[in-house]
């Protein structure tokens, strides 16, 4: 099931879906092709210039634990789709302006109205989106199975397997910054 995220104030409105129309314009992710690309989420784009857009996400390949879902982002006209774990920051007005995220593949995605971010989790590392893009990517946390437990005011608390002590450890990280207390040693 797609998940929609409307937590922070936007200049676009988004369709998720549809049909692809001839003559349209469509572009294919990753790479903002005009050309051609992979299945994935459609998502129908009205942004504040007047200027619509088809966007078509290709699915991620490497989990089928991936999640799926549109989510705003603080900069008012950027927002990010993750498709089957593979996510995709678009600026609604200009489609060639995109990025990948770094992480995959993505099995959490959470929003902090408090700090105005989003902040993405694999199985093992965060990385969060604020206004000006992404603001940071912790180090690796853990061995696998990373899981975000609860987002506060001013830190993530995640859980994951250590597999030196063969018990389930607690992470807790800075929303400010991304640093960590409390991650897997890996020496």
């Amino acid at each position: 099931m797609m998940k929609v995220e409307a937590t922070f104030g936007s200049n676009y409105h988004l369709e998720l879906g549809g049909d692809l129309v001839a003559n349209a314009d469509i572009y294919y992710f990753p790479g903002a092709s005009q050309e051609s690309g992979k299945d994935g989420v459609l998502v129908e784009v009205f942004n504040a210039e007047g200027r619509n857009w088809t966007g078509v996400f290709a699915f991620g390949t490497f989990s089928p634990k991936g999640v799926t879902g549109v989510y705003q982002l603080p900069d008012e006209s950027r927002f990010c789709v993750v498709s089957r774990g593979t996510g995709y920051v678009v600026n609604a007005n200009d489609p060639s302006d995109w990025q990948q995220v770094p992480l995959i593949p993505i099995l959490d995605v959470r929003c902090s109205a408090h700090h105005e971010l989003l902040i993405l989790a694999n199985d093992t590392e965060l990385c969060a989106y604020d206004r000006k893009g992404m603001r940071w990517t912790t180090e690796r946390l853990s061995w696998h199975d990373l899981k975000i437990k609860e987002v506060s005011e001013s830190e993530v608390v995640a859980e994951y397997w250590n597999v030196r002590d063969e018990a389930v450890r607690e992470v807790r990280v800075k929303l400010e910054d991304g640093t960590a207390v409390g991650a897997a040693l890996f020496v």
